[in-house]
């Protein structure tokens, strides 16, 4: 459980880096850990 959250918040950390767009990335970020889990 706490791998998969340090996992989804280090995702976030990348797609936010890559591409400041707060909603979008969020969203991106959400469905590629639930694709992922």
């Amino acid at each position: 459980m706490m791998m998969m959250m340090m996992m989804m918040m280090m995702m976030m950390m990348m797609m936010m880096m890559m591409m400041i767009n707060y909603p979008y990335n969020v969203h991106i970020g959400v469905l590629f850990a639930c694709t992922l889990i």
